[in-house]
């Protein structure tokens, strides 16, 4: 497994789209009937500056190009009181906050602790992993592994921050990776893909208060043991307007059994009340003894993304990037592609008092050559997002210049069953094109529903057509987590064609993390179980030293326990420590 995981880094090639974001919705009433022009204001220590939108005639929100983070959402309108309650906005989801305004002569300000988890809002299915997750599962903080534990195939194509498409995997650092969401079905109109999911991972950035966090892992497999340390650090330049965040390693890397080194760097910029600017660069040097010995990978990209909030119902979105990767390997003619690509998207609110379109428009054109190759792609992209009652609509179309069939449709359909956003019934189509595995066609019908405040249950039957092949599988998938104690989380899937890409018929994940206080210190615990031809058994073990603003965290994983592995398994047996410092 792992050195089919390493070809399929290596021999994968890149597809443009455009980018792939999260957002907020949510209602405003008053006496059961909605509210017009009330204001919602968003700050967050993940935000440079204050974003701001209005409701239209049916009470109704929606912003856009939100970083991940912890939300402060304030509600206001005239005659009435002020209510501020916390939301959280989860890397390439929707995520939703509601408010009931009472009539007040004094506007007075009311907060509210109250968290809700709607399964209405997001049409892709997806499974995310948040960065207190990544921490206490016993797997390092890759997608390659995440994919592993998402019910589906684990072949996939990765996005860096949702804005640059990188191939199917890329080495980020695992102290310069904040969150992996893996959307399995369902994709965005921004997006294609002819199979398996699609990943996006989001790097760290900086932010007002300074951190520093130092890491060393060794990890022992195979009789042999290697270290690779690593280093972050974040902060601003000028509060408000200009961070940074600057990430590297160094060291030999066991999964390709090779040394590794690389850097990760990022500068967010205000400009204005309504301009931002992110300008991210990543580079890794990749000594892939695994594929050949002496082989060597070497992949760097540099982006510049613009979110412009030009009105409270207008958001543009634009990103230019570069992706240059070369590999070389001693027996092998040496390999190159480049890839220069823009793209860019609007958003508009339009108002109506049957609920509020969101409509999207955009496009992508790249250039890609290589060696003994190159092709030029073009893409432009229209959906209408719309929400009325119960019901959340979504439809749109692609139209891609280098497939043999030009347009693509994507329908979604999600209808609220109680009208409380915590049961919901979803129908999903889509049709996507790649230049290198052709056309393919994905229905799925769901249920979904949430569980407490912090967490939900999905389950959906798949059906795929993928030129000669017709496969259909089911996906089900649930998380959960009570405070920060305790977290747990499972899923199963069946493939009909289970042999596609070394995928078995059926896969099955379940974890559980406790932690335990002692005192201002915290001992944690997860059990991580796999069934994937064989089960396999994963322990992770946790302590935190907390003085001050200081963290220290000291861990171990050890994968696979029971088994024997002197016969064929697909994961082998594997101790790693690492220990990490922030400050």
């Amino acid at each position: 497994m792992k050195c089919f995981l390493a070809i399929a880094f290596v021999f994968a090639l890149p597809i443009s789209a455009s980018t792939i974001t999260s957002a907020l919705t949510g209602r405003i009433t008053s006496a059961g009937k909605p509210v017009a022009g009330a204001t919602v204001t968003l700050t967050s220590e993940a935000l440079q500056h204050e974003r701001i939108s209005r409701t239209g005639s049916y009470g109704t929100y929606w912003l856009t190009a939100l970083p991940p983070g912890v939300y402060e959402v304030t509600f206001a309108a005239k005659g009435m009181q002020t209510i501020t309650r916390r939301a959280t906005i989860e890397l390439a989801r929707v995520s939703r906050a509601d408010a009931v305004l009472e009539p007040s002569e004094d506007e007075e300000n009311v907060t509210s602790t109250a968290r809700t988890v709607s399964v209405v809002d997001t049409t892709t299915v997806t499974t995310h992993f948040s960065d207190f997750v990544l921490d206490r599962l016993p797997v390092r903080r890759l997608a390659g592994e995440t994919s592993l534990l998402a019910p589906g195939p684990w072949d996939y194509h990765a996005w860096l921050d949702g804005s640059v498409h990188v191939t199917q995997t890329f080495f980020l650092g695992e102290e310069s990776t904040e969150q992996i969401t893996h959307l399995r079905a369902a994709g965005p109109i921004e997006d294609h893909r002819g199979f398996g999911d699609i990943s996006v991972t989001r790097m760290r950035s900086g932010g007002n208060d300074f951190f520093l966090s130092l890491r060393d892992s060794v990890t022992h497999d195979h009789g042999s043991s290697e270290h690779l340390f690593e280093g972050a650090a974040g902060g601003r330049i000028v509060r408000d307007r200009l961070w940074f965040f600057a990430g590297g390693w160094t060291g030999d890397d066991l999964f390709f059994f090779g040394p590794v080194r690389g850097y990760a760097a990022k500068l967010n910029a205000q400009v204005g009340a309504s301009h931002s600017f992110v300008a991210t660069g990543t580079g890794t040097r990749i000594g892939a003894d695994l594929i050949e010995t002496g082989a060597t990978i070497t992949k760097k990209i540099a982006a510049v993304q613009y979110t412009g909030a030009i009105s409270p119902r207008v958001t543009v979105e634009a990103t230019a990037s570069r992706v240059f990767e070369r590999w070389r390997l001693p027996r092998i003619t040496r390999s190159q592609f480049d890839r220069d690509a823009l793209l860019a998207k609007a958003t508009y609110v339009l108002p109506s008092s049957a609920g509020d379109h969101v409509l999207t428009a955009g496009g992508a054109t790249s250039d890609t050559t290589g060696r003994g190759y190159a092709y030029d792609e073009t893409v432009l992209f229209f959906n209408d997002r719309w929400a009325h009652d119960r019901w959340v609509v979504e439809a749109g179309v692609r139209k891609q210049s280098f497939a043999s069939h030009e347009y693509h449709p994507r329908f979604a359909a999600v209808y609220d069953i109680r009208g409380n956003g915590r049961h919901a019934a979803s129908v999903t189509y889509a049709s996507y094109e790649e230049p290198l595995s052709g056309r393919s066609r994905q229905l799925t019908i769901g249920y979904g529903a949430a569980l407490g405040s912090s967490g939900s249950f999905r389950a959906d039957l798949l059906r795929t057509e993928r030129g000669a092949e017709d496969e259909w599988g089911v996906q089900v998938d649930a998380a959960y987590r009570l405070f920060d104690r305790l977290t747990t989380g499972a899923n199963y899937a069946y493939t009909s064609n289970g042999d596609y890409a070394s995928q078995p018929a059926h896969v099955a994940n379940g974890w559980l993390s406790i932690d335990f206080p002692v005192g201002a210190h915290v001992l944690g615990a997860t059990v991580l179980q796999r069934y994937r031809d064989i089960p396999t058994t994963d322990l992770g073990l946790r302590y935190r030293l907390p003085a001050g603003r200081t963290m220290l965290t000291f861990a171990g994983d050890l994968t696979n326990i029971f088994n024997d592995t002197s016969t064929e398994v697909w994961i082998g047996r594997a101790l790693r420590l690492w220990v990490r410092l922030r400050l």
